[in-house]
């Protein structure tokens, strides 16, 4: 099984240059405008007369207006879409640009800061909670913008022609989804293959690295043993000499002491005979 990894991963170090080509070829060749260090960023409003949503998004606005930590960021550019059939299709050329088509999901108010855009506005006092993230998204929007020096003016590159609605958001997207789904579909294919590989190799056996741990402790483990025994039956030899020599000491000196006595007894018989 290691030659089956080091076969797959051999396999997805190579097909990794042709996955960075295809993300880069995904990109749109929309034009791009730099932007230089304290050029303002154009704030797109479509909205309607007479629309109360859009209404409440102008009162903020003018609001913002005066806020000396934003009001240096942005110039507002205003759209009436009711009464304006120009500035209609152009909202609808720019929800097209960011994936959406459905007749019953365009409205106002829109608003478009760099390349993101903001569908509604909540009522500040029926939703507070909703009217402060959507002021709280307007002013990250416009910070990203002012300090991206790659900016895109979407809705002035769609005015203008030189960006194409249909090259779309969404469509990018699609086609960055596409890309991974045949990466992935490829990885699978060289999965098989390398399982199909190492069946054929399945006759010759390979240790694996814990089998190879498990040995060696093996035959750690039986050599002490050894020693052990060895060492055990050396004690027990000198032990058994040591006894006999001292059972022979005892028996030549008791020996000794009977052949002392009996001359002293002879000794005394004779001198009394005598």
């Amino acid at each position: 099984m290691k030659r089956v990894f080091k076969v797959l991963l051999v396999l997805l170090v190579a097909l990794m240059p042709f996955v960075a080509v295809s993300a880069k070829s995904t990109k749109t060749t929309t034009t791009t405008a730099a932007k230089l260090e304290g050029k303002k960023v154009n704030f797109y409003v479509f909205h309607g007369n007479g629309c109360s949503h859009c209404a409440d998004l102008l009162t903020f606005l003018s609001e913002l207006d005066k806020d000396p930590e934003y009001n240096y960021m942005y110039d507002l550019v205003k759209y009436e879409v009711w009464y304006n059939a120009e500035n209609k299709a152009l909202m609808t050329n720019v929800f097209k640009y960011f994936g959406v088509t459905d007749e019953n999901k365009i409205g106002v108010p829109l608003y478009v800061i760099g390349e993101e855009h903001f569908n509604g506005f909540p009522n500040p006092e029926s939703s507070p909670e909703g009217y402060a993230t959507a002021i709280q998204e307007i002013k990250d929007a416009l910070k990203k913008a002012y300090t991206n020096p790659d900016y895109k003016d979407i809705v002035a590159g769609i005015g203008s022609g030189s960006i194409d609605p249909d090259d779309s958001k969404a469509n990018e997207a699609k086609t960055t989804n596409n890309i991974i789904g045949y990466v992935i579909i490829g990885l699978v294919v060289i999965i098989v293959i390398a399982i199909i590989f190492g069946r054929h190799n399945s006759d010759v056996y390979y240790p694996t690295e814990d089998e190879e741990e498990d040995d060696d402790e093996a035959v750690t483990v039986e050599e002490p043993k050894k020693e052990e025994v060895v060492k055990v039956t050396a004690k027990k030899v000198p032990v058994k000499k040591t006894a006999t020599k001292k059972a022979s000491t005892k028996t030549t000196t008791k020996k000794k002491t009977t052949k002392t006595t009996s001359t002293k007894k002879t000794t005394k018989t004779n001198t009394k005979k005598k």
